[in-house]
Parts: structure tokens; sequence; C-alpha cells
């Protein structure tokens, strides 16, 4: 499911197409989630405040772009590059503060009507370093690892 995007139309197919098995599979987690709630093991027990945070913060596709920012505060740092949530991104903030996420080089299925069918993106950042800072971007890795090669004269 974690390659299924928008999540929200997979969901919508299910309830359609898999009604039952859906609806099974829902109250089997809303199960799971109530006894973590009331289990007295200390490793298994989770409050509900946590159960919901762990949901919100796990989302399918999260958005790592605040966590980025907070650590982009630091003075000392000016580029954060965070990778495999299957999303590729990138954000500049003030002061030249950049985010850069390489996403995940896995095929996702998109049920968007724009880009329906498989996508695979080779996202990755490439890091120049001259005099001073280094300069980041985000790239794309089109299969091609040898730009040229030497002729073989017989």
């Amino acid at each position: 499911m974690d390659k299924i995007r928008p999540f929200r139309l997979m969901l919508r197919w299910a309830f359609v197409n898999e009604t039952w098995f859906t609806i099974r599979t829902f109250f089997k987690l809303l199960w799971f989630f109530v006894k973590a709630m009331f289990d007295t093991h200390p490793t298994k027990h989770f409050p509900f405040k946590r159960i919901v945070q762990t949901i919100m913060e796990s989302a399918i596709f999260p958005d790592l772009s605040d966590s980025a920012h907070r650590i982009l505060r630091h003075e000392a740092v000016n580029t954060v590059i965070f990778g495999h949530t299957h999303v590729y991104q990138y954000r500049q903030w003030e002061h030249g503060k950049e985010y850069f996420n390489t996403g995940t080089w896995t095929d996702i299925t998109s049920l968007d009507v724009k880009s329906l069918g498989k996508i695979i993106k080779l996202t990755y950042v490439l890091i120049e370093y001259d005099s001073g800072r280094p300069l980041c971007r985000l790239k794309e890795w089109k299969g091609y690892h040898k730009v040229e090669e030497d002729v073989i004269v017989s």
C-alpha cells in the first residue's frame, strides 16, 4: 500500500471493490490499537495519545520538511538531505538554507488520472564541492552509468 498514490483513491477503490476485506482489515487495525492501549506488558502498551501521534507522523508519504526546517535552524547547518519517503522534494528557506529529499528508487502506482500507471523517478542529490559552501542539486538518473567509452579499434 505504500507504493500507491494518492492513498485516498486506493481506499475508495478498496471500499468499492473489496468492501468486506477493507472493513475487516479496518476493524482488525482498530482492535490492535485498542489492545495496545490496555495491554499491561511494558513493550506492548501504547497510550492513546501516542497511537494518534504515531498514526499522524507515519503517513504513507510523510512530509519531512518541518523536521528539516528544525535542523536548519542550527547556524552551522546549511543543507539537509533526507530520503526513503517515496516522494522527492526540494525546499529553500531564508539565508539559502536548503532541504532535499531524494525519495526512493522504487516504482509507484499512480491512481491519479493525470499520471495513471507505474511511475519511477531515480532521484538523487548531486553535491559539488568548489571553494566555500558545497552546491547541491536534485537530479534524476536516466540509467546511463557511462557517459562515454573508448572505441575499440581492431
